[in-house]
């Protein structure tokens, strides 16, 4: 079947360039491929369906929900003081749950228009069980800073990742990524003993991103492209927080835009390579001014470095223009981009176990 449907002239007979050339992502050229493998197979068509209904259903859904949110905030602005813990904890509690239930409640049959709105009401549900979490540790344990930031992340990842494990869509992802990272870095600060360790935080954020970019590198994560430019921008982040400690922590966030930088390269990635470009703008001024304070040598020197890449930029471009890519350099620019699934989860490993040696080393 996969033979006779990839024969030139075929429908599928160019979608593995597509991919290559940046057309189409990943995740499309799978969808076009089962597609055409129904159709192929004498599937029949799916009936289409009216957008205005559809469309009319997703806008009240979206609007029901905003409406939630701001009559919450009223309520709670307006009867919080006055509350009892058990009616504030019923009030937060009960959203996520009517939350959780209305989009499990969301038929199936709405196909797309239903996906995504599920994906909205789940992530609100996460949202507000993390509140509640944060409720329960500040109002009934009486936890402070940091087991609040840890109760609260921790709740919001195990929920996250049920609710992505049902549905296997990219809000739910996001959401389990941004309470991963969230909740590695409250568990830092719980464990070096307060949260305003800003510099082992780093380390554990900066850590979360690069194993996320590596996963979603070897194929291990579906929404591939977005999951390799959320982590980069995660690790970025956190190798930015470093910077709160003066002796390693701009050697370190230099470290990681090499890396971005290189890896944007590698995988012919032009949003990493913006992601890494955005970072170096807001980074890059600060260690700069650190390592050399009042020289004109280092700006100058930085414009020199761009001007460079500007260059060769230019002189790439020139070059591609005039000459076709060979066959073996577009086999070897597809193999950077897709990534093995062994080096990614070993380079993970890798960046684990170094994290948490680094993190003990910081806070010894």
């Amino acid at each position: 079947m996969k033979g006779r449907l990839a024969v030139p002239g075929s429908p599928l007979a160019h979608i593995d360039s597509w991919v290559t050339g940046g057309l189409i992502s990943a995740e499309q050229a799978e969808r076009i491929k089962q597609f055409e493998s129904r159709s192929a197979a004498g599937a029949p068509p799916a009936e289409p369906r009216p957008e205005g209904p559809a469309l009319v259903t997703e806008a009240l859904g979206y609007l029901g929900g905003v409406i939630m949110i701001v009559a919450s905030i009223w309520v709670t602005a307006e009867l919080w003081p006055d509350m009892s813990t058990a009616a504030r904890l019923a009030l937060v509690g009960g959203a996520a749950l009517l939350l959780l239930g209305a989009g499990a409640a969301v038929p199936q049959r709405a196909a797309e228009v239903g996906a995504r709105l599920r994906s909205v009401l789940w992530l609100l549900s996460t949202l507000a069980a993390a509140g509640f979490a944060a409720l329960v540790a500040t109002e009934t344990l009486d936890w402070v800073d940091e087991d609040v930031a840890a109760a609260a992340t921790t709740t919001a990842l195990i929920w996250a990742a049920a609710l992505w494990f049902v549905h296997r869509e990219l809000l739910q992802q996001v959401a389990f990524f941004v309470a991963l990272a969230a909740s590695g870095g409250a568990w830092t600060a719980t464990l070096g003993g307060t949260i305003d360790d800003a510099a082992e935080i780093g380390l554990a954020v900066a850590a979360v991103g690069a194993v996320w970019v590596l996963l979603a590198w070897g194929g291990l994560l579906t929404y591939r492209t977005v999951a390799m430019v959320l982590g980069t921008v995660m690790a970025i982040l956190g190798a930015a927080m470093t910077m709160s400690a003066p002796d390693w922590g701009y050697y370190f966030v230099v470290a990681v835009l090499v890396v971005a930088v290189a890896f944007a390269l590698y995988v012919r990635s032009l949003g990493l390579i913006a992601v890494a470009a955005v970072g170096a703008l807001q980074t890059l001024p600060a260690v700069m001014a650190h390592f050399f304070e009042g020289s004109v040598a280092a700006p100058l020197a930085l414009v020199g470095v761009g001007a460079v890449m500007v260059g060769a930029a230019i002189f790439t471009a020139r070059r591609n223009r005039t000459s076709a890519e060979s066959a073996q350099g577009h086999a070897r620019r597809r193999r950077g981009a897709e990534g093995s699934r062994t080096v990614a989860v070993t380079a993970a490993a890798v960046v684990v176990a170094a994290a948490v040696v680094a993190i003990l080393a910081v806070g010894l």
